[in-house]
């Protein structure tokens, strides 16, 4: 089964699928349909992944907050010396390339994505239920 995305309606697609499997009938969901056929997509997924923009989003502004308070305390021990000042810009833009760098990012990256899986198995108060049980109940 798949939506209805442009690539998976493309004849280029679905000729590619005659050949390479023969067995499969393909299936399309209709627009707007997703949450009825593809439960996985609606209730796990997405939320997945917004928990996880959300957790980094807040890690990256965390770091940026304390990294600007240090540059203001800085600029204010500069006394007006545009050198210095220059200086405390410089090293801001280096402590948020480096906060930016695939090391640091592979390493927040399981941080992230275990907090993001808790808020989909963690129960809501008002249902009783956690995402994914509400995601099965909706589509029963």
């Amino acid at each position: 089964m798949f939506d209805c995305w442009p690539v998976h309606c493309s004849k280029d697609f679905r000729d590619w699928v005659a050949e390479n499997c023969p067995c499969f009938e393909l299936m399309y969901i209709p627009y707007g349909r997703t949450g009825d056929y593809q439960i996985n997509d609606t209730h796990l997924h997405k939320p997945v992944k917004g928990a996880q923009t959300n957790e980094a989003s807040a890690w990256h502004m965390r770091h940026l907050r304390k990294f600007r308070a240090q540059a203001t305390v800085d600029k204010a021990k500069a006394n007006g010396d545009a050198a210095k000042i220059a200086l405390v810009d410089k090293e801001l833009a280096a402590k948020l390339n480096r906060l930016m760098g695939i090391r640091i990012l592979r390493e927040q990256s399981p941080v992230w994505l275990r907090k993001s899986l808790e808020s989909i198995v963690t129960v809501n108060a008002e249902t009783g239920m956690n995402l994914i049980r509400k995601g099965w109940v909706s589509i029963v």
